[in-house]
């Protein structure tokens, strides 16, 4: 039983660390839009379509970092020699995640580059 608690425990935080990379990216969308709506000549705020930008960001972060992990996380499984097995829980996380986004895309319908590549 020792090995499935440390197989979670590692499965867990796979996933929390790209939880932790996809927040960590937002936050550095969001302050690069905050600064963009600082020096915007309008002098209104307008709520909703602030709130909406913050919301592509933040879906934005999730596919950068999910798709950008299956590049990333093998180079440096290649490049570590202690730990591998936490870039293995990453490299899952980062599976489930694309599988997850490519998902909800295709039964939303939201296909940003055109549904030209769909089969």
């Amino acid at each position: 039983m020792d090995w499935l608690e440390k197989w979670l425990s590692q499965i867990i935080s796979g996933f929390a660390w790209m939880a932790i990379f996809i927040i960590i990216f937002w936050i550095i969308l969001i302050l690069i839009l905050m600064f963009r709506e600082l020096f915007t000549p309008d002098d209104r705020f307008h709520f909703r379509e602030y709130l909406a930008r913050v919301w592509r960001r933040l879906l934005i972060s999730y596919e950068v970092i999910s798709y950008g992990g299956l590049i990333v996380i093998p180079v440096l499984m290649s490049v570590a020699e202690e730990g591998v097995s936490t870039y293995w829980m990453m490299l899952v996380a980062s599976i489930v995640f694309s599988a997850v986004d490519l998902y909800v895309r295709r039964y939303a319908g939201y296909w940003p580059w055109g549904k030209k590549w769909l089969p």
